[in-house]
């Protein structure tokens, strides 16, 4: 009878020792992605955010209530790149198209920079289908058929809309300031994909 007994006990110690493994096991299981979580949120709060689209300046690549992640910090501002700025309280989406030191020229739909003329392919099936019509698809504030900017000042920018002819943009508010440049954003959450 005795040495059933103690069989029987030796067997639990041996149970309670492997739930004990096992339980430990699972609770630092827990802890690592538990710390993992949370180091991602605040890294990635730190370096991205997420912000609405509140107009459709965009369209047909950004429409109102689109949800885009922007890249924070200060990063290279290139030509075509997709900012996010501050403009009053809002924050609004915009294609850079001039840089600091740079003259601009758009006449006739043909954009030239420092005299060469450079092309958007993101928005040449908009420029065809005006120019079928004989319109021009990127008019100045007034509605002439073109704009120039002289050189613009070291740490501004020109940016506009991809819907041209109902964009606000910097034919109407100006340049925009570095320092209101919150940083660029190429991925849409919702629905989620990447954008050029």
């Amino acid at each position: 009878m005795k040495k059933k007994i103690r069989k029987k006990s030796s067997r639990n110690q041996r149970m309670r020792k492997k739930y004990r493994k096992l339980t430990n096991l699972v609770f630092d299981i827990l802890l690592g992605i538990s710390i993992s979580l949370f180091l991602f949120l605040l890294v990635g709060r730190i370096f991205f955010s997420i912000h609405k689209v509140d107009d459709n300046s965009m369209y047909p690549l950004l429409k109102k209530e689109n949800k885009m992640i922007v890249r924070r910090g200060k990063t290279k501002i290139n030509r075509f790149d997709i900012i996010a700025f501050k403009n009053g309280s809002k924050i609004e989406f915009r294609r850079v198209i001039g840089l600091p030191k740079e003259r601009v020229k758009y006449e006739d739909d043909y954009l030239t920079i420092n005299d060469e003329l450079v092309d958007e392919k993101f928005i040449i099936d908009q420029i065809n289908e005006y120019g079928k019509k004989s319109e021009v698809y990127t008019r100045s504030k007034q509605g002439e058929n073109g704009f120039q900017m002289n050189e613009i000042p070291r740490n501004y920018y020109l940016v506009l809309g991809d819907n041209r002819p109902n964009a606000t943009d910097s034919r109407q508010y100006g340049l925009v300031s570095k320092d209101k440049i919150i940083g660029k954003s190429s991925l849409m959450l919702s629905p989620l994909r990447t954008i050029k």
